[in-house]
């Protein structure tokens, strides 16, 4: 399972890439919101989740569930991690965009991209902890 999870990942890190090539080539303020907007944005999206995750963890504390609990716990460090590395991304389109460096902008906005995939993976996955098939 964990190379079929590789797998997807890298297929999301090469379409980025490829998707990062065409802002560069093109225009990529033409019709489109600001990078750096639209990475806070994400960030912000990332932290809801977080704190989503937070509130389902302390609610499954409280009722003394043993099973949904530890579940939440590790999907909640997951997420702060994703968070965190969202966060850094931010802040790195943030220094690219006052440079004017256009490539770095579309990269670190494709890699942001992924992580705030990866934290609406993690909080889908947290609403199904200790939920039996």
């Amino acid at each position: 399972m964990k190379h079929d999870m590789n797998k997807g990942f890298g297929a999301a890190v090469a379409a980025g890439l490829l998707a990062a090539g065409a802002l560069v080539a093109g225009d990529a303020g033409a019709g489109g919101s600001d990078p750096v907007d639209a990475a806070r944005a994400k960030v912000s999206q990332m932290a809801l989740r977080s704190e989503r995750i937070y509130k389902l963890l302390r609610d499954a504390r409280q009722a003394r569930d043993g099973r949904s609990a530890p579940c939440l716990d590790d999907k909640l460090s997951q997420s702060h991690a994703t968070e965190r590395s969202g966060e850094e991304e931010a802040a790195a389109i943030e220094r690219a965009a006052r440079e004017g460096d256009g490539h770095a902008v579309a990269w670190r906005s494709q890699r942001l991209e992924v992580l705030a995939k990866h934290s609406a993976e993690v909080y889908e996955q947290a609403k199904h902890c200790g939920k039996r098939a």
